[in-house]
């Protein structure tokens, strides 16, 4: 009996593993984006930097 495959190791890439078009342009606006997300989320909610990257998993 084969056992279904729960999970698929990432790329890396999440625009790459969903088969998008332009996906080296999406990685790096994701990548410029990200630290402005989380000051954005800091400012907003008032957390702390820990809270912030345990959520973002920096």
């Amino acid at each position: 009996m084969t056992q279904e495959k729960l999970f698929e190791e990432s790329s890396g890439n999440v625009f790459a593993d969903l088969g998008l078009e332009n996906l080296d342009e999406l990685y790096t606006r994701g990548k410029i984006a990200h630290p402005k997300i989380c000051n954005r989320i800091l400012q907003v909610r008032q957390h702390s930097d820990e809270i912030c990257c345990i959520v973002w998993g920096m």
